[in-house]
C-alpha cells in the first residue's frame, strides 16, 4: 500500500478509478450502490469539474492541507480499461 497526494481532480479520479477496478465494479455497480449515474462516476474518474470537489482541493491548497489517498498500488500504471 502506498499513499498518493491528491491535488487535482484528475489525481482524485485516476485512484477512484483503481479503487474501484480493484474491487471488482464496473462504473454501473458503483453508481446504483451510489445512487447516481453512470456519467457521474465516468465524469469523476475523468476528473471533470465537479464544483464541491474543486472547491475541497482549492481549500486544502490554500491551507495547506495534504490530501492524502491509500492506494493498493499506482493507481497511474495498475489495472488499466474500464470495466
Amino acid at each position: 500500500m502506498r499513499s498518493s497526494p491528491i491535488r487535482d481532480a484528475a489525481t482524485l479520479g485516476l485512484v477512484l478509478r483503481h479503487a474501484r477496478i480493484q474491487r471488482g465494479l464496473t462504473q454501473t455497480d458503483l453508481a446504483e450502490i451510489l445512487d447516481v449515474h453512470q456519467s457521474y462516476i465516468a465524469g469523476m474518474e475523468a476528473g471533470k469539474s465537479v464544483k464541491a470537489v474543486e472547491r475541497l482541493l482549492e481549500m486544502a491548497r490554500e491551507t495547506g492541507v495534504t490530501i492524502i489517498a491509500e492506494v493498493d498500488d499506482d493507481p497511474v500504471s495498475g489495472p488499466r480499461g474500464n470495466r
